[in-house]
């Protein structure tokens, strides 16, 4: 999450609904991970956020279930509107769809 938070921060973890915007704590395995929710899908795909860490620019689907808290101290939400979500959800899915091409481009060249 840097340079929003840094490693070892102290910060306050709250159970509550979270908001796109928010940077929400959650599973990855054995460990915990924090970064900020930056779209949710819509109607019965709404359980599933677009994860990104603020140092990055490419992000990962999570299920929300996985997600135990949000940080509220410090203050680190961040108001992402509508049209900023649709981008984030686009750009993700060209990047992906990008990604699984150039593999198949590959193993298409050693058959």
């Amino acid at each position: 999450m840097q340079p929003t938070l840094y490693e070892g921060a102290a910060v306050k973890v709250e159970m509550c609904k979270a908001r796109v915007g928010d940077v929400v704590v959650f599973r990855a395995g054995d460990r915990l991970v924090a970064h900020r929710l930056v779209a949710r899908l819509p109607g019965p795909w709404r359980n599933w956020g677009l994860q990104v860490g603020d140092g990055h620019h490419l992000g990962s689907w999570i299920e929300m279930e996985r997600v135990v808290g949000v940080i509220v101290e410090p203050d680190v939400y961040e108001e992402i509107p509508p049209a900023a979500q649709a981008a984030e959800i686009l750009c993700h899915a060209a990047w992906n769809a990008a990604s699984r091409l150039k593999r198949l481009a590959r193993r298409l060249r050693l058959l």
